[in-house]
Protein backbone atom coordinates (compact mmCIF):
# COMPACT_ATOMS: atom_id res chain seq x y z
CA UNK A 1 0.00 0.00 0.00
CA UNK A 2 3.07 2.12 0.43
CA UNK A 3 4.44 1.19 -3.01
CA UNK A 4 3.36 4.99 -4.49
CA UNK A 5 4.31 6.47 -1.81
CA UNK A 6 8.36 5.47 -1.96
CA UNK A 7 8.00 5.18 -5.95
CA UNK A 8 6.23 8.53 -7.15
CA UNK A 9 4.57 8.22 -10.58
CA UNK A 10 3.35 4.52 -10.07
CA UNK A 11 0.99 3.79 -12.32
CA UNK A 12 -1.60 1.55 -10.86
CA UNK A 13 -2.92 -1.48 -13.10
CA UNK A 14 -5.96 -3.26 -11.43
CA UNK A 15 -6.25 -7.11 -12.26
CA UNK A 16 -10.06 -6.97 -11.39
CA UNK A 17 -11.29 -10.05 -13.96
CA UNK A 18 -12.12 -13.06 -12.02
CA UNK A 19 -11.59 -16.14 -14.31
CA UNK A 20 -12.25 -18.96 -11.76
CA UNK A 21 -15.56 -18.14 -9.93
CA UNK A 22 -19.26 -17.97 -10.85
CA UNK A 23 -21.13 -14.41 -10.43
CA UNK A 24 -22.91 -15.41 -7.37
CA UNK A 25 -19.47 -16.25 -5.17
CA UNK A 26 -17.74 -13.05 -6.22
CA UNK A 27 -20.47 -10.89 -5.25
CA UNK A 28 -20.29 -12.68 -1.80
CA UNK A 29 -16.55 -12.56 -1.68
CA UNK A 30 -16.62 -8.62 -2.60
CA UNK A 31 -19.28 -7.72 -0.45
CA UNK A 32 -16.99 -9.32 2.60
CA UNK A 33 -13.38 -7.71 1.22
CA UNK A 34 -15.01 -4.40 1.02
CA UNK A 35 -15.50 -4.34 4.90
CA UNK A 36 -11.50 -3.96 4.67
CA UNK A 37 -10.18 -0.56 4.85
CA UNK A 38 -6.89 -1.12 4.63
CA UNK A 39 -6.82 -2.04 0.79
CA UNK A 40 -7.27 -0.17 -2.78
CA UNK A 41 -11.03 -0.77 -3.25
CA UNK A 42 -11.80 -2.44 -6.81
CA UNK A 43 -14.84 -3.87 -8.12
CA UNK A 44 -13.92 -7.25 -9.14
CA UNK A 45 -15.56 -8.46 -12.62
CA UNK A 46 -16.43 -12.10 -13.78
CA UNK A 47 -16.67 -13.71 -16.86
CA UNK A 48 -18.86 -16.38 -16.19
CA UNK A 49 -22.87 -16.70 -15.37
CA UNK A 50 -24.60 -16.25 -11.71
CA UNK A 51 -24.16 -20.03 -10.95
CA UNK A 52 -25.56 -22.19 -8.47
CA UNK A 53 -27.54 -20.99 -5.37
CA UNK A 54 -25.04 -21.15 -2.26
CA UNK A 55 -25.81 -24.24 0.18
CA UNK A 56 -26.17 -22.86 3.52
CA UNK A 57 -26.43 -25.42 6.26
CA UNK A 58 -26.56 -25.50 10.48
CA UNK A 59 -25.41 -28.35 12.82
CA UNK A 60 -25.69 -29.39 16.45
CA UNK A 61 -22.23 -29.29 16.85
CA UNK A 62 -18.73 -30.64 14.92
CA UNK A 63 -19.68 -33.50 14.63
CA UNK A 64 -22.91 -33.36 13.31
CA UNK A 65 -21.14 -30.87 11.17
CA UNK A 66 -18.42 -33.03 9.96
CA UNK A 67 -21.04 -36.21 9.35
CA UNK A 68 -23.40 -33.82 7.31
CA UNK A 69 -20.24 -32.29 5.22
CA UNK A 70 -18.88 -36.03 4.63
CA UNK A 71 -23.00 -36.75 3.36
CA UNK A 72 -22.79 -34.08 1.06
CA UNK A 73 -19.83 -34.76 -0.60
CA UNK A 74 -21.17 -38.16 -1.22
CA UNK A 75 -24.24 -36.94 -2.75
CA UNK A 76 -21.73 -34.79 -4.89
CA UNK A 77 -19.70 -37.90 -5.68
CA UNK A 78 -22.86 -39.81 -6.68
CA UNK A 79 -23.80 -36.63 -9.01
CA UNK A 80 -21.02 -37.31 -10.75
CA UNK A 81 -18.26 -34.95 -9.46
CA UNK A 82 -14.45 -36.00 -9.78
CA UNK A 83 -13.33 -36.57 -6.04
CA UNK A 84 -10.20 -34.36 -6.52
CA UNK A 85 -12.75 -31.41 -7.41
CA UNK A 86 -14.15 -31.42 -3.80
CA UNK A 87 -12.06 -29.93 -0.57
CA UNK A 88 -12.87 -28.85 2.96
CA UNK A 89 -11.26 -25.90 3.88
CA UNK A 90 -11.05 -24.94 7.88
CA UNK A 91 -9.17 -21.92 9.94
CA UNK A 92 -7.14 -24.62 12.09
CA UNK A 93 -5.20 -27.61 11.31
CA UNK A 94 -7.13 -29.12 14.55
CA UNK A 95 -10.37 -28.90 12.42
CA UNK A 96 -9.25 -31.12 10.20
CA UNK A 97 -9.96 -34.22 11.91
CA UNK A 98 -13.97 -34.46 12.63
CA UNK A 99 -13.40 -34.42 8.88
CA UNK A 100 -11.15 -37.03 8.20
CA UNK A 101 -12.80 -39.43 10.47
CA UNK A 102 -16.33 -38.72 8.86
CA UNK A 103 -14.97 -39.40 5.34
CA UNK A 104 -13.26 -42.19 6.50
CA UNK A 105 -16.21 -44.06 8.23
CA UNK A 106 -17.88 -43.29 4.46
CA UNK A 107 -14.91 -44.70 2.97
CA UNK A 108 -14.62 -41.78 1.29
CA UNK A 109 -10.77 -41.18 0.20
CA UNK A 110 -9.31 -37.95 1.15
CA UNK A 111 -5.88 -36.26 1.76
CA UNK A 112 -4.35 -33.71 4.31
CA UNK A 113 -2.91 -30.65 2.35
CA UNK A 114 -0.89 -29.33 4.95
CA UNK A 115 0.33 -32.68 5.94
CA UNK A 116 -1.74 -33.25 8.96
CA UNK A 117 -1.47 -32.58 12.28
CA UNK A 118 -0.93 -35.47 14.04
CA UNK A 119 -3.52 -34.83 16.84
CA UNK A 120 -3.90 -38.53 18.31
CA UNK A 121 -0.12 -38.57 18.61
CA UNK A 122 -0.28 -35.39 21.03
CA UNK A 123 1.12 -35.45 23.88
CA UNK A 124 -1.87 -34.01 25.73
CA UNK A 125 -3.70 -37.25 24.09
CA UNK A 126 -1.48 -39.23 25.32
CA UNK A 127 -2.20 -38.22 28.88
CA UNK A 128 -5.90 -38.13 28.56
CA UNK A 129 -5.89 -41.89 26.79
CA UNK A 130 -3.36 -42.83 29.88
CA UNK A 131 -6.05 -42.13 32.68
CA UNK A 132 -8.82 -44.23 30.79
CA UNK A 133 -6.45 -46.88 30.16
CA UNK A 134 -4.98 -46.48 33.83
CA UNK A 135 -8.80 -47.05 35.20
CA UNK A 136 -9.29 -50.38 33.47
CA UNK A 137 -5.72 -51.91 33.95
CA UNK A 138 -4.28 -50.85 36.89
CA UNK A 139 -1.07 -52.67 36.53
CA UNK A 140 -0.33 -50.33 33.54
CA UNK A 141 3.12 -48.40 34.81
CA UNK A 142 3.57 -46.52 31.91
CA UNK A 143 0.20 -45.00 32.22
CA UNK A 144 0.92 -44.30 35.71
CA UNK A 145 3.78 -42.46 35.09
CA UNK A 146 2.14 -40.07 32.49
CA UNK A 147 -0.52 -38.56 34.73
CA UNK A 148 0.71 -38.64 38.28
CA UNK A 149 1.75 -35.50 38.44
CA UNK A 150 -0.88 -34.22 36.12
CA UNK A 151 -2.08 -32.66 38.23
CA UNK A 152 0.44 -31.98 40.95
CA UNK A 153 0.09 -34.87 43.74
CA UNK A 154 3.84 -34.14 45.08
CA UNK A 155 4.83 -38.22 44.09
CA UNK A 156 8.46 -37.23 43.61
CA UNK A 157 11.31 -39.33 41.22
CA UNK A 158 13.11 -40.87 44.66
CA UNK A 159 9.46 -42.19 45.86
CA UNK A 160 8.92 -43.84 42.11
CA UNK A 161 12.56 -45.36 42.08
CA UNK A 162 12.32 -46.48 45.47
CA UNK A 163 8.65 -48.18 44.10
CA UNK A 164 10.30 -49.40 41.23
CA UNK A 165 12.44 -51.99 43.18
CA UNK A 166 9.23 -53.56 44.77
CA UNK A 167 7.44 -56.59 43.28
CA UNK A 168 4.23 -55.51 42.41
CA UNK A 169 2.91 -52.59 40.09
CA UNK A 170 3.69 -49.56 40.09
CA UNK A 171 0.47 -48.15 41.99
CA UNK A 172 0.22 -50.92 44.96
CA UNK A 173 3.92 -50.57 45.51
CA UNK A 174 3.85 -46.48 46.18
CA UNK A 175 1.44 -47.52 48.57
CA UNK A 176 3.27 -49.31 50.49
CA UNK A 177 6.83 -47.38 50.24
CA UNK A 178 8.62 -47.02 53.72
CA UNK A 179 9.67 -42.90 52.66
CA UNK A 180 5.87 -42.31 51.58
CA UNK A 181 4.61 -39.62 53.23
CA UNK A 182 0.89 -39.25 54.55
CA UNK A 183 0.49 -36.01 53.19
CA UNK A 184 1.22 -38.02 49.40
CA UNK A 185 -0.73 -41.31 50.94
CA UNK A 186 -3.46 -38.93 50.63
CA UNK A 187 -3.03 -38.16 46.92
CA UNK A 188 -2.50 -41.48 46.23
CA UNK A 189 -5.90 -42.06 47.98
CA UNK A 190 -7.43 -39.34 46.04
CA UNK A 191 -6.40 -40.93 42.34
CA UNK A 192 -7.55 -44.11 43.32
CA UNK A 193 -10.98 -42.97 43.96
CA UNK A 194 -10.61 -40.81 40.53
CA UNK A 195 -9.56 -44.21 38.57
CA UNK A 196 -13.03 -46.28 39.95
CA UNK A 197 -14.90 -42.71 39.43
CA UNK A 198 -13.35 -42.86 35.52
CA UNK A 199 -13.99 -46.67 35.44
CA UNK A 200 -17.51 -46.56 36.03
CA UNK A 201 -18.20 -43.42 32.91
CA UNK A 202 -17.99 -44.24 29.60
CA UNK A 203 -15.21 -42.73 27.68
CA UNK A 204 -16.82 -38.97 26.85
CA UNK A 205 -17.98 -38.31 30.02
CA UNK A 206 -14.82 -40.25 32.19
CA UNK A 207 -12.60 -38.13 30.03
CA UNK A 208 -14.72 -34.44 31.04
CA UNK A 209 -14.45 -36.06 34.87
CA UNK A 210 -11.03 -36.33 34.19
CA UNK A 211 -10.57 -32.66 32.76
CA UNK A 212 -12.93 -30.77 35.52
CA UNK A 213 -12.85 -33.02 38.25
CA UNK A 214 -9.49 -34.21 38.29
CA UNK A 215 -8.22 -31.27 37.51
CA UNK A 216 -6.64 -31.66 34.61
CA UNK A 217 -7.64 -28.85 32.61
CA UNK A 218 -6.17 -26.73 35.42
CA UNK A 219 -3.14 -28.41 35.22
CA UNK A 220 -3.11 -27.57 31.43
CA UNK A 221 -3.47 -23.78 33.01
CA UNK A 222 -0.80 -23.96 34.45
CA UNK A 223 1.60 -25.45 32.01
CA UNK A 224 0.79 -22.94 29.34
CA UNK A 225 1.47 -20.13 31.77
CA UNK A 226 4.86 -22.08 32.97
CA UNK A 227 5.83 -22.52 29.57
CA UNK A 228 4.56 -19.09 27.84
CA UNK A 229 2.21 -21.29 25.57
CA UNK A 230 -0.85 -20.92 24.28
CA UNK A 231 -3.64 -22.22 26.42
CA UNK A 232 -6.62 -22.02 23.97
CA UNK A 233 -4.67 -24.51 22.11
CA UNK A 234 -4.52 -26.80 24.23
CA UNK A 235 -7.74 -26.65 25.38
CA UNK A 236 -8.68 -26.80 21.72
CA UNK A 237 -6.32 -30.21 21.53
CA UNK A 238 -8.22 -31.77 24.84
CA UNK A 239 -11.46 -30.91 23.42
CA UNK A 240 -11.01 -32.63 19.94
CA UNK A 241 -9.56 -35.86 21.91
CA UNK A 242 -12.60 -35.50 24.16
CA UNK A 243 -15.17 -35.11 21.25
CA UNK A 244 -13.19 -38.48 19.78
CA UNK A 245 -14.37 -40.73 22.57
CA UNK A 246 -17.99 -40.28 21.65
CA UNK A 247 -19.62 -43.78 20.48
CA UNK A 248 -17.19 -45.45 22.26
CA UNK A 249 -17.92 -48.01 25.42
CA UNK A 250 -14.95 -48.36 27.00
CA UNK A 251 -10.97 -47.25 27.74
CA UNK A 252 -9.66 -50.11 25.86
CA UNK A 253 -11.65 -49.32 22.65
CA UNK A 254 -10.95 -45.46 23.46
CA UNK A 255 -7.17 -45.98 23.20
CA UNK A 256 -7.39 -48.67 19.89
CA UNK A 257 -9.79 -46.11 18.21
CA UNK A 258 -7.02 -43.43 18.75
CA UNK A 259 -4.26 -45.55 17.84
CA UNK A 260 -6.20 -46.46 14.76
CA UNK A 261 -6.90 -42.53 13.69
CA UNK A 262 -3.19 -41.83 14.41
CA UNK A 263 -2.32 -44.60 11.83
CA UNK A 264 -4.63 -43.66 9.67
CA UNK A 265 -3.39 -40.02 9.63
CA UNK A 266 0.08 -40.78 9.44
CA UNK A 267 -0.56 -43.43 6.32
CA UNK A 268 -2.43 -40.55 4.74
CA UNK A 269 0.67 -37.67 5.04
CA UNK A 270 2.71 -39.88 3.65
CA UNK A 271 1.01 -39.44 0.30
CA UNK A 272 2.18 -36.16 -0.30
CA UNK A 273 1.97 -36.54 -4.09
CA UNK A 274 -1.41 -38.40 -4.23
CA UNK A 275 -4.25 -35.89 -4.54
CA UNK A 276 -6.73 -38.90 -5.11
CA UNK A 277 -9.64 -37.44 -2.33
CA UNK A 278 -11.46 -34.98 -0.75
CA UNK A 279 -8.59 -31.98 -0.02
CA UNK A 280 -8.50 -31.30 3.52
CA UNK A 281 -6.91 -28.21 4.01
CA UNK A 282 -6.87 -24.72 5.97
CA UNK A 283 -7.12 -21.14 4.64
CA UNK A 284 -3.31 -20.99 4.37
CA UNK A 285 -3.13 -24.25 2.53
CA UNK A 286 -5.44 -23.80 0.23
CA UNK A 287 -4.29 -20.61 -1.33
CA UNK A 288 -3.29 -20.89 -5.13
CA UNK A 289 -5.83 -24.18 -5.97
CA UNK A 290 -9.26 -23.77 -7.13
CA UNK A 291 -12.28 -26.69 -6.83
CA UNK A 292 -15.38 -27.61 -8.22
CA UNK A 293 -16.97 -27.43 -4.87
CA UNK A 294 -15.97 -26.25 -1.47
CA UNK A 295 -16.85 -26.61 2.13
CA UNK A 296 -16.47 -24.03 4.66
CA UNK A 297 -17.04 -25.21 8.23
CA UNK A 298 -17.63 -23.95 11.10
CA UNK A 299 -18.30 -20.37 10.32
CA UNK A 300 -18.42 -18.72 13.86
CA UNK A 301 -17.21 -16.36 16.21
CA UNK A 302 -13.82 -17.53 17.62
CA UNK A 303 -13.27 -19.73 14.84
CA UNK A 304 -13.73 -17.53 11.39
CA UNK A 305 -12.73 -14.92 12.61
CA UNK A 306 -10.09 -16.83 14.89
CA UNK A 307 -10.26 -15.81 18.80
CA UNK A 308 -7.03 -13.74 18.21
CA UNK A 309 -7.80 -12.37 15.16
CA UNK A 310 -10.88 -10.10 16.09
CA UNK A 311 -9.50 -6.41 16.26
CA UNK A 312 -7.64 -3.89 14.35
CA UNK A 313 -5.26 -5.45 11.35
CA UNK A 314 -5.91 -8.99 12.91
CA UNK A 315 -9.35 -8.30 12.41
CA UNK A 316 -8.76 -7.53 8.13
CA UNK A 317 -6.01 -10.49 7.93
CA UNK A 318 -9.13 -12.98 9.17
CA UNK A 319 -11.35 -11.44 6.41
CA UNK A 320 -8.51 -11.62 4.00
CA UNK A 321 -7.87 -15.39 4.55
CA UNK A 322 -12.13 -16.05 4.46
CA UNK A 323 -11.95 -14.37 1.25
CA UNK A 324 -9.01 -16.96 0.24
CA UNK A 325 -11.41 -19.85 1.30
CA UNK A 326 -14.61 -18.17 -0.43
CA UNK A 327 -13.04 -17.76 -4.11
CA UNK A 328 -11.30 -21.17 -4.21
CA UNK A 329 -14.26 -22.47 -5.35
CA UNK A 330 -15.40 -22.31 -9.31
CA UNK A 331 -19.21 -23.50 -8.88
CA UNK A 332 -20.67 -24.83 -5.79
CA UNK A 333 -19.79 -23.26 -2.32
CA UNK A 334 -21.68 -24.90 1.06
CA UNK A 335 -21.73 -22.55 4.44
CA UNK A 336 -21.79 -24.54 7.59
CA UNK A 337 -22.31 -23.17 11.06
CA UNK A 338 -22.52 -25.33 14.30
CA UNK A 339 -24.85 -24.02 17.22
CA UNK A 340 -22.34 -25.88 20.07
CA UNK A 341 -18.81 -26.34 19.86
CA UNK A 342 -17.33 -28.57 22.75
CA UNK A 343 -20.46 -28.22 24.55
CA UNK A 344 -20.28 -24.23 24.38
CA UNK A 345 -22.69 -22.25 22.29
CA UNK A 346 -21.45 -20.69 19.89
CA UNK A 347 -22.38 -17.29 17.92
CA UNK A 348 -22.69 -17.22 13.77
CA UNK A 349 -19.26 -15.17 12.09
CA UNK A 350 -19.37 -11.72 11.17
CA UNK A 351 -18.34 -12.34 8.06
CA UNK A 352 -21.98 -14.26 7.42
CA UNK A 353 -23.59 -11.58 8.25
CA UNK A 354 -21.20 -9.15 5.74
CA UNK A 355 -21.92 -11.61 3.01
CA UNK A 356 -25.81 -10.42 3.55
CA UNK A 357 -26.91 -13.83 4.90
CA UNK A 358 -29.02 -12.94 7.77
CA UNK A 359 -28.25 -14.64 11.36
CA UNK A 360 -31.95 -15.44 11.97
CA UNK A 361 -31.77 -17.68 9.07
CA UNK A 362 -29.48 -20.10 11.20
CA UNK A 363 -32.23 -20.75 14.09
CA UNK A 364 -35.62 -20.15 11.81
CA UNK A 365 -34.53 -21.74 8.88
CA UNK A 366 -32.27 -24.24 10.42
CA UNK A 367 -30.74 -26.80 8.76
CA UNK A 368 -32.90 -25.89 5.38
CA UNK A 369 -31.41 -25.02 2.07
CA UNK A 370 -31.82 -21.50 0.41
Amino acid sequence: LDFPKDFPGTEKVFLDVNYRCSGRIIRLASQVIGTNVSRYAKEIKGNRELGDRINVFVAKDSGDEAELTAQKIAHLLEEGMPIEEIAVIYRTNIQGGAFARALFRRGIPYHLRDGGFHLYDHWIARDLAAYLFLAENRDSDASLLRIVNKPKRYISKDLLAEAEQMPYGLLRSLHVCPSLQKWQAEHLESLEEDLRQIQKRKPYEALRYVRKVVGYDEYLSDYAAYRKASLSNMIEIADEITETAKGTESGTEFVRKMEELSCQMKEQSKQKGNTHGVTLTTFHGAKGLEFGAVFLPSLAEGIIPYEKGRKGSALEEERRLFYVGLTRTKDRLFLSFTENRYEKPLKPSRFLMEMGLDERLFFKENRRKF
